[in-house]
């Protein structure tokens, strides 16, 4: 097991080894721990993680903005709401909305419904999609369909925030959550991708096995 303090240090640890698990706290001294995130993923994608942090969901979305907002819809979410926080955060030009909903479709029916009223959407639902150079000239938002924790995905915001595009953004969570509340959801491991403060050791030694079958560099 290495420890190490700062995201700085811990970028130059992640180049010099491939680790099995990563622990990341999100309050980091030097930079967001979504940062450190984001370049897990993109260096090391086969390194599991578990994010750990005192932040709500909200709180999360709202650290990797500048200007933008960050809005969270109920679930299942409502089209007329969701196109009236969607044209907030584009006349900002910056933001995110988090659609947490099971249809399969879901991601088809919000570019849709965009579409018919004058915006042009992109949707990306892999790493490929999410590179392809430029594609924020000609469009107006981005729905990332990816089927990722929430936390995760917003590690690719992140690093697309810093290396190619503040595009305005629907991230869309797929998974039933029939008779959960919002506030259930959005503490649940399986959705966010985060272990939330204070937690039980247990619960910690539980993902860690999960995630690493007991062996491995942590």
């Amino acid at each position: 097991m290495i420890t190490v303090l700062t995201g700085a240090d811990a970028l130059v640890e992640i180049k010099r080894r491939n680790f099995d698990l990563a622990l990341i706290d999100i309050k980091l001294p030097d930079m967001n721990g979504l940062e450190v995130l984001s370049e897990i993923q993109m260096h090391t994608p086969a390194t599991q993680t578990i994010v750990i942090t005192g932040f709500r969901i909200d709180q999360l979305t709202n650290s990797i903005l500048t200007d933008g907002e960050s809005h969270i819809l109920p679930i299942p979410p409502v089209m007329n709401n969701l196109l009236e926080k969607a044209e907030e955060i584009k006349r900002l030009g910056e933001g995110i909305v988090l659609v947490v909903d099971g249809n399969p479709g879901i991601a088809a029916n919000i570019d849709q419904e965009l579409r018919v009223h004058g915006y042009s959407t992109y949707i990306a639902q892999t790493d490929t999609d999410i590179f392809i150079e430029n594609f924020e000239d000609e469009h107006d938002f981005l729905i990332l369909d990816m089927q990722l924790p929430v936390v995760q995905a917003l590690a690719k915001y992140a690093y697309l925030k810093k290396h190619q595009s503040s595009l305005p953004t629907l991230l869309i969570y797929r998974k039933e959550m029939k008779g959960m509340v919002n506030s259930n959801v959005l503490r649940s491991h399986d959705v966010t991708g985060c272990l939330f403060k204070p937690f039980d050791m247990k619960e910690l030694i539980t993902l860690v096995n999960n995630k690493t079958n007991s062996h491995g560099i942590v």
